[in-house]
């Protein structure tokens, strides 16, 4: 008996169920159907050519099974967006309607092979980037390059001779820095996406790698204020005052800096992790990088906590999906002992500190409030910081590939087996 054969094959049944039950809800062609205010309908294409879903069951039967054909297989989500992939689908549906038949198994695998076979779209995307300075005319950060908008224009010239009039009337050339990053998917909408999810994790481990404790350092693309300037006034019966003060402030990070690419510091692997294939440490690390980026810039003391904690335990929780318990909180504080510690005594510290650091988050999270000092929150950032630079940096923990074999050489180490 074939499991793997089996199990393809029940996978198949449920994908034909699915496509026959969208083949069910459709409403081809144009409907006489009257819609009142408000009512929620799906349509696609106009007339003799339109497919439509209503009422609103219908619509939330249409979208849940459209993600779940979108998210059957990766190479799928990898390379389509979710709105081409549901124009792709509807055009399938459209053709079995017009050959008066229900779905086989094979449609669906011939719909892929089709979706497969499609050519792929290669593009550098480009965004503002604000918070820096720097002199080069480009500087790479991992695959990103920087631009200087000095030499912005000449560099794309020589870069792209064959659009030269094109990008002379499409682009804007201003005073802001650029950052470019290659994306290749198989429609425009999905290298938009690839893009903007780069240039969101580069934000992030920018501020991981860039900005300071005290936040007087800070990079930007989507989301970006060089000072916040807030304003209010007061009214008693006699008079009127205004108030404005400036509540926060950052300096411009020198980003053609070498010690952003450094070897010694390990810099120049975490810019390389936002756009290579990952294994499933390498994705945890990435993950706590920008969970700690984002607790490195925000002014809110109790968010930037439970974000560094989640920085934390998206690294090293072993069992992803259960409420924070004291088994949980134990085998954590363990984990960070035998990680950082060289000694009975470290190990006693980072396992007494992780734990003070859990007191405080659960008093945040059921009661809103917890006593934090800036003391709180640098233990917190230094944990962070060196359990993300001992996975990237240090034997063997950079040689492990997932998170069984980092938990099986901790639990040996905690018992005296190294």
């Amino acid at each position: 008996m074939n499991l793997f054969s089996n199990t393809s094959s029940m996978k198949n049944k449920i994908f034909v169920q699915k496509l026959n039950l969208l083949k069910k809800i459709s409403v081809f062609g144009k409907s006489n159907t009257k819609f009142g205010e408000g009512v929620g309908i799906v349509m696609s294409g106009y007339g003799k050519n339109a497919v439509s879903f209503f009422p609103m069951s219908n619509v939330r039967i249409f979208k849940e099974n459209v993600d779940f054909l979108y998210n059957s297989e990766i190479k799928i989500s990898d390379s389509f967006s979710h709105k081409i992939f549901q124009k792709k689908l509807i055009g399938l549906l459209k053709k079995i309607h017009s050959e008066d038949r229900d779905f086989k198994e094979k449609d669906w695998d011939e719909f892929k092979t089709d979706l497969y076979n499609l050519p792929e779209e290669s593009f550098r995307i480009f965004a503002p980037i604000y918070g820096i300075t720097m002199d080069k005319a480009t500087f790479s950060l991992g695959d990103f390059t920087i631009y200087n908008p000095k030499y912005f224009k000449d560099q794309l010239v020589v870069e792209y001779p064959k659009i030269v009039k094109l990008i002379n009337e499409h682009v804007k050339f201003d005073d802001n820095y650029k950052i470019s990053v290659d994306v290749v998917a198989k429609d425009m909408e999905k290298c938009y996406e690839l893009g903007f999810k780069a240039f969101n994790s580069f934000e992030n481990v920018a501020n991981f790698t860039m900005a300071t404790f005290h936040k007087t350092k800070r990079v930007g693309i989507f989301n970006y204020s060089k000072f916040i300037n807030f304003e209010c006034f007061m009214l008693n019966a006699k008079m009127v005052n205004r108030s404005s003060v400036i509540l926060e402030h950052f300096e411009e990070v020198k980003i053609d800096d070498f010690k952003l690419i450094s070897t010694e510091n390990d810099n120049d692997i975490i810019w390389k992790l936002i756009t290579s294939n990952k294994n499933q440490i390498e994705q945890r690390i990435l993950n706590s990088i920008e969970w700690c980026g984002k607790a490195l810039i925000e002014v809110d003391d109790s968010k930037a906590l439970l974000q560094y904690i989640i920085a934390i335990e998206s690294l090293l929780q072993y069992d992803e999906g259960k409420f924070i318990v004291p088994s949980i909180v134990s085998q954590s504080c363990d984990t960070i002992a035998f990680l950082l510690g060289e000694t009975y005594k470290d190990r006693i510290y980072y396992s007494t500190e992780m734990k003070k650091l859990y007191q405080i988050r659960s008093s945040i999270t059921h009661s809103g409030k917890g006593k934090i000092t800036s003391l709180t929150l640098h233990t917190a950032h230094v944990f962070c910081y060196k359990i993300i630079k001992k996975l990237i940096g240090t034997e063997p923990f950079n040689k492990f590939q997932n998170k069984d074999e980092l938990y099986d050489y901790l639990h040996n180490l905690k018992y005296g087996q190294s």
